[in-house]
């Protein structure tokens, strides 16, 4: 009979542990956003990811390029527009 517990212990054991894996996965699956706004004017052309979360993002209109982080949503200009130039072909 003390076997029968034992076992049954460590089942529930199991059982909470995977639930709590499997909601912390979920938690961090929704932690992306679904939609990344650009800055105002900005023509995205391509789309590039570097390390992490990174991406890059490249504009027709004055060859911008936008630096962000996936996750976060956040980002900034880093090579600003410039008259006549475009971003093409990131990669």
């Amino acid at each position: 009979m003390h076997k029968n517990s034992i076992l049954i212990s460590l089942t529930l054991v199991m059982i909470m542990l995977l639930t709590l894996a499997g909601s912390v996965f979920a938690a961090e699956s929704d932690t992306f956003p679904k939609i990344i706004p650009l800055p105002d004017g900005f023509q995205p052309e391509g789309i590039a990811t570097g390390r992490g979360s990174a991406f890059f993002a490249g504009s027709l209109a004055g060859g911008a390029i936008y630096a962000g982080d996936l996750r976060t949503g956040m980002g900034e200009v880093i090579v600003p527009a410039q008259t006549d130039r475009t971003a093409l072909g990131l990669a």
